[in-house]
């Protein structure tokens, strides 16, 4: 993931920058809490992840996602993509293979300067600036 984000800001010419922030290793609990609740408050919903090591099992809360913003607009992106009737395994390897598109296609909704126009003309002719007014 850092080597897909690292080479999208070397695309944007500097224009894009983000953070990998670890929640479940602050030690405050009152700050952890505090961030666990606006990460799920800006729609990142949380997750269990088992972890084992050296014949010991532990759990760790994480926030599989992204919080994109620009410009005072805010979205954000779940990596792991919930699939009925899939194993955990596939839905994780179906995650990864969209994680580029899930990122670049919110980048460029919240970041668009003037939305989509769509016309339909009343007459079979050509679509052009005056046929379609401003319809936003």
């Amino acid at each position: 993931m850092e080597d897909k984000l690292a080479e999208m800001r070397i695309y944007s010419n500097g224009n894009l920058g983000y953070e990998f922030i670890d929640a479940a290793a602050i030690e405050n609990e009152q700050q952890r809490e505090a961030l666990y609740k606006q990460l799920y408050q800006k729609g990142l919903m949380p997750t269990t992840l088992q972890l084992k090591e050296n014949d010991a099992s532990t759990q760790k809360i994480i926030f599989p996602g992204a919080i994109i913003n620009s410009n005072n607009l805010e979205q954000a992106i779940t990596f792991l993509q919930e699939q009925m009737g899939v194993g955990d395994a596939q839905m994780l390897n179906n995650s990864i293979r969209n994680l580029e598109y899930q990122i670049t296609s919110t980048v460029k909704k919240i970041t668009q300067k003037a939305p989509y126009q769509l016309c339909f003309p009343r007459r079979a002719r050509r679509v052009t600036q005056r046929a379609c007014g401003r319809y936003k």
